[in-house]
């Protein structure tokens, strides 16, 4: 599944952050993507990606990115032109302040 979040903003979410790649801000930001779809019980278009669903992205990523929730575990390694994909964390182990941005966006089954 491809980021919610934009080259462009993951090259400045990169930049923010300063030690993280824009090749490792592409992952994180995907992984949050992930994470959002599974916190919600749905996947999102273009024009439904509000601010908050954005900004709770990148918090998502940068949580990631310096608690490493998942413990570095690494699922997938492959050695010719380097490329690592990391577990991540359970949908209900995020911080509750990322769980409050998303929570308005999230399908309740009912019955």
């Amino acid at each position: 599944m491809p980021a919610y979040i934009t080259q462009n903003e993951a090259a400045l979410f990169a930049e923010t952050l300063g030690s993280v790649s824009a090749m490792r801000a592409t992952v994180l930001l995907t992984a949050a993507s992930t994470m959002l779809d599974q916190f919600t019980g749905r996947t999102f278009t273009g024009a439904e990606l509000s601010d908050s669903v954005k900004a709770g992205i990148a918090m998502c990523a940068e949580w990631m990115a310096t608690s490493n929730p998942a413990g570095g575990t690494i699922i997938k390694e492959k050695i010719g032109d380097y490329d690592v994909s990391y577990a991540t964390p359970e949908a209900g182990s995020i911080p509750v302040a990322i769980q409050m941005l998303w929570a308005p966006y999230k399908i309740v089954a009912v019955g």
